[in-house]
């Protein structure tokens, strides 16, 4: 018995990547909306509530900054006032607004480690698998629904490491200054990424430089203009 093979059916693979990681991405955000759903019926109906009580302060400092005031006006406010700022939608009428932005700040983290891992050459099968394991991992969506701004800096630290291996130095620069202002932690990454725009360093090493250009394609040079990069061991 012979096998006929259609080769109109072959496109589809790619439709079904794509449908794949819509999946993966409205299944990522269901959860987190029935958390937030969740939520908001614990904290009307339960001693213990389910909001963490920093994102009580975060609302409070926001309530100073839209009244005109300072968000230090909080006594236990200790964050930059960016975040203050960004939380105002909280008091005026939308008081679930900053667990909305942290859990869409999940959803691009995962987006951009699907971004990251295709760069290193991984299919998007595979790179939706590892991204699934921050995506689906309880600890983080919990971490979110519950009002703490944990995601914003992932989305810094990972944009810049994206903007920076794409060679677009200056908002590498940029999103990496906002991470150290929003928590001093991410300053530990200075270092690597010291180390990945210097090739000389990697050179000394025993490494070599490995650049992508904006197709996802990858090259070697020395360019100083070019010095966004991974380590390829020689």
């Amino acid at each position: 018995m012979g096998i006929i093979l259609d080769r109109s059916v072959i496109p589809r693979h790619d439709s079904a990547n794509k449908l794949t990681k819509q999946r993966v991405f409205l299944a990522a955000a269901a959860v987190r909306a029935l958390l937030l759903v969740y939520g908001t019926w614990q904290d009307a109906n339960m001693d213990v509530k389910f909001t963490d009580i920093d994102y009580t302060v975060f609302t409070d400092a926001s309530r100073f900054v839209a009244q005109g005031g300072s968000p230090y006006e909080r006594a236990t406010y200790r964050y930059t006032p960016l975040l203050a700022w960004m939380l105002v939608p909280n008091v005026l009428g939308l008081p679930i607004f900053g667990k909305l932005l942290f859990c869409a700040c999940d959803l691009l983290v995962g987006a951009l480690l699907v971004a990251l891992l295709a760069l290193r050459g991984l299919s998007t099968d595979s790179a939706l698998r590892y991204a699934s394991l921050w995506l689906f991992n309880p600890l983080v969506f919990v971490v979110s629904t519950r009002g703490n701004a944990e995601s914003v800096i992932s989305v810094l630290v990972l944009g810049a490491l994206y903007a920076l291996l794409t060679r677009r130095l200056v908002a590498s620069g940029v999103l990496y200054g906002l991470a150290v202002h929003f928590k001093i932690y991410p300053i530990l990454y200075a270092i690597p990424f010291l180390l990945i725009i210097d090739d000389r360093v990697t050179r000394g090493i025993g490494y070599k430089v490995t650049y992508f250009d904006g197709s996802g394609g990858a090259r070697n040079s020395d360019s100083a203009a070019a010095r966004a990069a991974t380590w390829a061991r020689r």
